[in-house]
């Protein structure tokens, strides 16, 4: 018997401590497209399903979804000046429709971020687009995060940037470049758009 966890990131290998479960089976078309027939991985602080057709080239119906089972799933992951701590709640995403006009909707909750900056509560991300072309990757994504909880190491970042904040911006994705214009804050010390 294998130990799953030999063969992950030491930073992943809590995550799959415990029994874990996965059943999966999947079927790749001539034409490149993937369906999941078959899609869940089960821990005992987690739950990974997925369901349905990726296809960059005809019609999509894949959706995935990953949940704890103990409240929040920890996730901590080193950075150059320090460490990433999250307490993730779930997170979603889901593909429909043609590949040249396709239906993307993906949402993250985060109870609890840590990073060398500061310490970040009650967070959600959303980002959608009703029409994203999966086989050129390009087209525009609406985003939006929003941060309930801010606790900044730099008292100057302390005073502009306070809870509850939202950011929206709306990417987008061309064969050359990415941008995000316009940026819109909304927070109680600082709001407005930046082109």
């Amino acid at each position: 018997r294998t130990d799953l966890r030999l063969w992950l990131e030491r930073n992943l290998r809590p995550l799959f401590a415990g029994q874990t479960q996965i059943d999966i089976a999947t079927r790749l078309s001539n034409t490149g497209a993937i369906t999941v027939e078959r899609g869940k991985i089960e821990t005992d602080s987690l739950s990974l399903t997925a369901s349905g057709t990726y296809d960059a080239k005809g019609n999509n119906s894949l959706s995935a979804a990953l949940n704890s089972k103990k409240g929040t799933i920890p996730l901590n992951w080193p950075l150059d000046d320090g460490m990433l701590a999250a307490q993730v709640s779930n997170i979603t995403l889901s593909l429909t429709g043609a590949a040249q006009a396709t239906a993307l909707d993906a949402r993250a909750e985060v109870e609890s971020l840590s990073v060398p900056q500061g310490k970040f509560g009650k967070l959600a991300l959303k980002a959608t687009s009703q029409a994203f072309d999966l086989s050129n990757q390009t087209g525009v994504i609406d985003t939006a995060l929003t941060v309930g909880q801010m606790q900044w190491n730099d008292a100057n970042l302390a005073r502009a940037l306070q809870a509850p904040l939202t950011v929206k911006a709306p990417i987008a994705l061309a064969k050359d470049q990415i941008s995000a214009k316009p940026l819109t804050i909304e927070s109680p010390a600082v709001g407005g758009t930046i082109d």
